[in-house]
Formats: C-alpha cells, sequence, structure tokens
C-alpha cells in the first residue's frame, strides 16, 4: 500500500523544514523544529520511527512525552495567572531539556545507522538511558509542581517548591548532558 503522502503547502514553514530534516536523518534538527512548530506528535512519531528499537528509544519517547507536555501545561498555567518569572523560567528550562534530548535522538540515530555493536557502545546507552529516565522524573515532577502552583495562585511556599524542583530539572538537565559529552570521547 506504501508510505501515506504528506503534503506541505509552504515548503518554507518551519514544519517543512522539520520533514525534511527528518527525511535527511538530522534527527536532532526535525525534532527541534517540530517543537518551534508545535507539531508534538511528530516529535513523538519521528522519535518513535527514526530511532532503533532499543531501551534509549523508549527513554526518548517517555522524556519527550512529558517535556511536551510541560510546555503545554506552562501555557495553561501562565493563562490562569501564575507568576511569568516561573514560566518563563520553566520555558528556559524546558528549552535546555530539549536541546538535551534531540541532541541525545541524534546520536542514538546516528550510532544504530552504523548498524554495529560493541560493549562500550551498550554500556553508553545503558548510561544515556539511565540519564533519560532521571530527566524524565524531573520534568514529571516540575509539571506536578505546577499544576499544585496553578490551583493555590501565587502561595510563598508552592513558589518554594517550584524553585526546587527547576533547579532539580536544571540537574539532571545538566547529568544527561555530562552523559552526552563523556560518550562523546570515545
Amino acid at each position: 500500500m506504501g508510505l501515506p503522502i504528506e503534503f506541505e503547502f509552504n515548503p518554507f514553514s518551519t514544519a517543512s523544514r522539520a520533514a525534511r530534516a527528518e527525511n535527511a536523518g538530522r534527527i536532532g534538527e526535525a525534532l527541534r523544529l517540530y517543537v518551534k512548530a508545535g507539531q508534538y506528535e511528530r516529535v513523538l512519531r519521528c522519535l518513535s520511527e527514526a530511532l532503533p528499537d532499543w531501551p534509549v528509544r523508549s527513554s526518548l519517547v517517555a522524556a519527550a512525552r512529558e517535556l511536551l507536555a510541560l510546555e503545554e501545561s506552562s501555557a495553561i498555567a501562565r493563562a490562569a495567572g501564575v507568576p511569568e518569572t516561573i514560566t518563563n523560567r520553566l520555558a528556559q528550562e524546558a528549552q535546555t531539556a530539549g536541546d538535551a534530548l534531540w541532541r541525545s535522538a541524534d546520536r542514538v540515530a546516528a550510532s544504530a545507522a552504523q548498524k554495529i555493536g560493541s560493549t562500550r557502545l551498550q554500556q553508553g546507552l545503558k548510561r544515556e538511558d539511565e540519564a533519560l529516565a532521571r530527566l524524565r522524573r524531573s520534568i514529571q515532577a516540575a509539571r506536578e509542581g505546577l499544576a499544585e502552583l496553578t490551583l493555590s495562585g501565587e502561595g510563598g511556599m508552592d513558589l518554594e517548591t517550584e524553585d526546587m524542583r527547576l533547579r532539580q530539572l536544571a540537574q539532571t538537565t545538566r547529568e544527561l548532558t555530562e552523559v552526552l559529552d563523556e560518550s562523546a570521547t570515545y
């Protein structure tokens, strides 16, 4: 039956550029552009289709799903009156986490394209998988805190709790980046 054909009305749109990047195997670039275009389902589909069926793929999809939900929650919270300082900081942390996720996806796709495995590759993938699982949990905690903050309004204790969760998100993003940087030295 074949693959469905997708028509783009504007070949210069962000979504079209994302699709071209995906087709060219530039997965990280495609993911960034899909997010920018607000095409979250295509982000998840790209991850599922472009990456091999390795455990790290499941972790990347789960972390991306949480991250995209966090971005949507941030807009909802802002509209509900959560202070802009919190939602802006959250958006900044989400962007940094997204950059690390898309970088990870790009590297996994490139490694898989080589169709070879080694003990060191498996060890690196395991470390990356563990870092992604921690990042997913941190993103989820930030979402939970944002929901609590949205319900309570501008409560002092909730602001402190959300600040702590945002710091934790920043820390786990740094940990993933360190794993990615460490793997780059192989």
